[in-house]
């Protein structure tokens, strides 16, 4: 082997192993962020809840020691809202998103006395027995004759087995047709 071969062994050697410590120093300072530190930054922006009831949409890291903002929240449903995350100093985490499951009990007595009732015959049997609400969710099967994918989804609207809904991905960056199969699953096709 000449000289020239391994001087260049070495160098790429040197060069992996500098890649290598780089890639560690800094996946290694990352943390991810827990549910009690949403619950905390919800506190925060005055939704009382607690990390039981929040609902991460992704998997999310900071850097240590990061404090977390509420940059807007959204009532999806009565029960659910979805929450918009950010961290305070911009270079520390990417914004993210959260789902907070209301408890309906403290719900119901948070609303005001005078609030007017919708009687019972005209509600639809969709808003009265719905298999999946607005904001839960769900997972999307999307499938033709050869090929089946696989996706977690969030409801947009409420639906009965068998009636088409619109869902949307998690970051709710692309919306879908499906068909509601049961409390858990809907389906569409390519």
């Amino acid at each position: 082997m000449s000289i020239r071969k391994v001087r260049q062994l070495v160098w790429l050697g040197a060069l992996c192993i500098s890649v290598q410590a780089g890639a560690r120093a800094q996946t290694g300072g990352w943390v991810p962020v827990s549910p009690e530190q949403v619950a905390s930054a919800m506190r925060a922006a005055g939704v009382d809840t607690n990390a039981d009831r929040i609902q991460m949409l992704a998997s999310v890291t900071t850097a240590p020691g990061a404090t977390l903002r509420v940059a807007k929240k959204v009532e999806e449903s009565p029960n659910t809202m979805l929450a918009e995350l950010a961290c305070r100093v911009r270079r520390q985490c990417l914004p993210f998103y959260v789902l907070i499951h209301v408890d309906p009990v403290a719900s119901a007595v948070a609303k005001p006395t005078g609030s007017r009732q919708i009687p019972a015959s005209a509600v639809s049997s969709v808003e009265e027995h719905p298999l999946v609400a607005r904001g839960q969710p769900v997972t999307l099967i999307i499938e033709n004759a050869t090929s089946r994918i696989v996706l977690p989804a969030i409801c947009l609207q409420a639906g009965v087995h068998g009636q088409a809904i619109r869902v949307a991905s998690p970051d709710r960056k692309r919306t879908y047709r499906a068909e509601v199969i049961n409390e858990k699953t809907v389906r569409s096709t390519l």
